[in-house]
């Protein structure tokens, strides 16, 4: 049975694992890290807003305000970035996209 498992350059998520490795190395996230970059990965140069982060990772309806987003995303951002990673990138004004040269749909 083969695992399925989604790439970004040298960052590879196994998905049955649920595991993150970096250059070969495991990278411990929480769940809903891996979530988010799970839903990043699958999006790859595409600007996902906010709202649409909140409902599908939280199951919160769009409109809601929360804080918990912001920690997750600077948290995840934050242990990339100490692998050498920055690759969750602001879109003002739109929301988040995962790589450079986004998309707005």
């Amino acid at each position: 049975m083969s695992e399925e498992s989604l790439e970004w350059d040298d960052l590879v998520l196994n998905l049955s694992r649920r595991k993150l490795y970096l250059a070969g190395e495991s990278l411990k996230l929480t769940p809903k890290e891996l979530e988010l970059l799970e839903y990043f990965l699958r999006r790859p140069h595409q600007v996902v807003t906010r709202d649409e982060l909140m409902h599908k990772i939280w199951q919160v309806p769009p409109a809601t305000v929360n804080q918990i987003l912001d920690r997750n995303i600077n948290s995840l951002r934050a242990k990339l970035r100490g692998r050498g990673k920055n690759i969750i990138q602001t879109i003002r004004g739109e929301g988040y996209a995962l790589g450079t040269n986004a998309v707005i749909s």
